[in-house]
C-alpha cells in the first residue's frame, strides 16, 4: 500500500468522523430550537393556511397574536403541540405572505398538508 493511499484512507475515516458530529450537532442544534411544548412525536411537516388565523405566542387562544396569517399562507411545522383540552397545534414558521419568517404556534384546524406556494 502507498503512503498516499493510507493516507487517502485516513482522510476518509477523518471526514466520516466529521460528518457525524456535524450531523450530531445539527440534530442537537434542531432540537434546542424546539420550544419545550412541542410535546408530541409528530413529524415536522409542509402546511397551508385554510383561513386567516392567528400566529400565536403559545399554543391556545389565551396566548397573544403576534401576526395574522392569511388564507393560503406556507408555513414549514417544526413540532406539534397537544395541549390539556386535546387541542393541537402546529409550531412552524410562516414561508409566505406578509409574515414571512415569523415563528409560532397556529391551531390545527386552521392547516392542511402541503404548500400553496412551492418554490
Amino acid at each position: 500500500m502507498t503512503t498516499f493511499m493510507r493516507l487517502g484512507g485516513a482522510l476518509a475515516a477523518a471526514g466520516l468522523v466529521l460528518g457525524a458530529i456535524t450531523a450530531a450537532a445539527a440534530t442537537a442544534e434542531a432540537a434546542a430550537a424546539k420550544p419545550r411544548a412541542c410535546n408530541t412525536d409528530a413529524v415536522a411537516a409542509p402546511l397551508h393556511t385554510t383561513a386567516a388565523v392567528n400566529l400565536r405566542t403559545g399554543k391556545g387562544v389565551g396566548y397573544a397574536s403576534q401576526a395574522v396569517l392569511s388564507k393560503g399562507t406556507d408555513i414549514y411545522a417544526h413540532c406539534w403541540g397537544v395541549t390539556r383540552d386535546h387541542s393541537w397545534w402546529a409550531y412552524g414558521e410562516a414561508l409566505s405572505g406578509r409574515s414571512r419568517g415569523h415563528m409560532g404556534w397556529v391551531a390545527n384546524e386552521y392547516v392542511a398538508a402541503g404548500y400553496k406556494h412551492p418554490e
